[in-house]
């Protein structure tokens, strides 16, 4: 009778299950680290470093601690670190090659944090995707009162363009006449005329032929003054209408000088008017740099709420293009379709900010939201910080139809002590807040590739400094009083257009403070610069004038 159990077979299943799991629990582990920081860095475009993963069956779950993501424009600093990352896996789902998170819990998020080496990767240059809406030539007007000299040395004078092209018009017209003249009855024309008629006198003698041949003569000869009158009466016509255009071209060069003194200085003399859009000139590089961040971050977490993929025609399957790799991602119907990778719900137990500590959840995280059929879903408070009454960000990430995705998002945050926050490095006139009760507010919303967002931000108890500028200019010393007083402060910043090229549009109480602040003083540098001007430009356009 043979045996049901061979010995040898059961030590041989055994041997084997043991070196299995042998090798699961001394490599696993550096496996998982290895594929997270490599897959990372790729994704992100610079270094991604974990200090070690720990993989568990029973229960299955996976834990990460230290995770550090280097931040791709400044690669001595992490965009973010995270201390430790424990989630919770679905094992009948990975039995399907498919990878379902329950939960994730996020401990110990800090942004911008130093770090010991370079965090730069060797990779191919990319085409920036996002344009920055604010330009670098945006600078503050110049507080000082320009050099004639040295205005007059790289502008160029209407007025002498002017005078030059009205003499060239009279030069111009001195030729034409000149030959017109050889065209017109001259002396010697008339003197003709003069014999002739005296010749008619003998003519007449003859008899009546005579007086015939006479009168023919006579017919002639007026027929021929006649035309010569036209001629003379068209070119004094002529010569009339040349002379107004002329006298009223030289009326326009004698007007000239004046446009060019008004034109420079309006153009080099501050003016309350060029003060008019304040906010900008102060605030619109910081703002668009922090706009700019942001959307570029959304560009590149995009690949994680939806893939690049394109229906096949009569057909219920969908083709995507895999992230990395080669080949094509065939999904094929199902009765219960459930994406391939799921997050379903991650707390965030503690994010470090400059203002204190927050705590949030996230819902549905999955690059198939297609396949889902639900959005994601975020929510941070911060209900304790200090020196923050209270602090609410959320939104929805909706791309279940990704050429039609909506997303939107809202930050709110009431009664922050603002302190020590500096609004522009300008040499001209630094400035900064010293302190301020604020609250903001901001709604942006995306729709596909088009964006639309409003900061409104109010605050009041404010105390300004602006820094040392220049104390012996009497503007800046205006301006940096008017901006000393200000107690209240509003701002309003609305962007829109497209992810990819957007405009920013920036106002506040500070334009009208400041243009209230150098009126008197702008009006007296501008009556300077314009006496000085009219001086020069007479100067140099006085004799050119003279001669025409």
């Amino acid at each position: 009778m043979k045996k049901w159990l061979r010995w040898w077979g059961i030590g041989a299943f055994v041997s084997l299950t043991l070196i299995i799991f042998g090798l699961w629990f001394f490599f696993v582990d550096s496996l998982v680290k290895r594929t997270i920081e490599d897959s990372g860095s790729r994704l992100v475009g610079a270094r991604v470093e974990l200090g070690r993963a720990d993989l568990s069956l029973f229960p299955a779950g996976l834990s990460l601690y230290r995770l550090q993501v280097t931040n791709p424009d400044k690669p001595m600093e992490n965009a973010v670190e995270i201390t430790r990352i424990a989630c919770s896996i679905d094992l009948t789902s990975a039995l399907l090659n498919k990878i379902t998170i329950n939960e994730m819990t996020l401990d110990g998020v800090r942004f911008d944090t130093p770090r010991k080496t370079s965090g730069k990767i060797k990779q191919k240059a990319a085409t920036p995707t996002i344009k920055k809406k604010i330009s670098k030539a945006l600078e503050l007007p110049s507080f000082k009162l320009p050099d004639v000299k040295e205005i007059l040395e790289k502008e160029d004078l209407k007025s002498l363009k002017l005078i030059a092209s009205v003499r060239n018009d009279i030069d111009r017209e001195k030729i034409k006449w000149q030959k017109r003249l050889k065209e017109l009855p001259d002396k010697d024309k008339l003197k003709d005329y003069e014999r002739r008629i005296k010749g008619l006198k003998s003519i007449g003698k003859g008899g009546f032929g005579g007086i015939l041949s006479g009168f023919g003569e006579l017919v002639t000869i007026k027929k021929e003054l006649e035309k010569d009158l036209k001629l003379i009466k068209t070119a004094r016509h002529d010569l009339d209408n040349g002379i107004q255009l002329l006298q009223k071209r030289i009326k326009e060069a004698e007007a000239a000088p004046v446009d060019d003194v008004r034109r420079l200085k309006e153009k080099y003399a501050l003016s309350p008017q060029g003060l008019a859009n304040i906010t900008k000139l102060l605030l619109g590089e910081k703002i668009g740099n922090w706009t700019q961040t942001a959307l570029s971050w959304y560009d590149k977490l995009k690949p994680f709420l939806e893939r690049s993929g394109v229906k096949q025609e009569g057909s219920d399957t969908e083709v995507v293009k895999p992230l990395r790799g080669k080949g094509v991602y065939v999904r094929f119907k199902e009765r219960h379709p459930t994406p391939d990778f799921l997050i379903r719900k991650v707390r965030v137990t503690r994010i470090e900010t400059r203002i204190g500590a927050l705590s949030g959840k996230l819902q549905n995280i999955t690059p198939d939201q297609d396949v889902l059929g639900l959005p994601l879903s975020f929510v941070f408070t911060g209900d304790s910080i200090k020196d923050v009454k209270s602090l609410k960000f959320d939104g929805t990430l909706n791309h279940i139809v990704p050429e039609k995705s909506r997303d939107s998002i809202n930050f709110s945050i009431k009664g922050y002590q603002a302190r020590n926050i500096i609004l522009s490095d300008s040499k001209d006139l630094p400035l900064s807040l010293q302190k301020g009760l604020a609250d903001i507010n901001l709604k942006a919303g995306l729709s596909h590739e088009s964006i639309t967002a409003r900061l409104v931000s109010g605050l009041t108890s404010t105390k300004f400094s602006v820094g040392k500028p220049d104390a012996t200019n009497p503007i800046v010393t205006a301006i940096s009083s008017a901006i000393s007083d200000v107690s209240k402060f509003n701002l309003t910043a609305d962007i829109s257009g497209t992810i990819r090229d957007y405009d920013i549009k920036l106002k506040s109480n500070l334009d009208s403070v400041l243009q209230s602040a150098v009126k008197n003083l702008a009006g007296d540098q501008a009556a300077r610069l314009e006496k000085g001007l009219t001086a020069a430009i007479t100067k140099k356009a006085g004799g050119p004038l003279n001669e025409l």
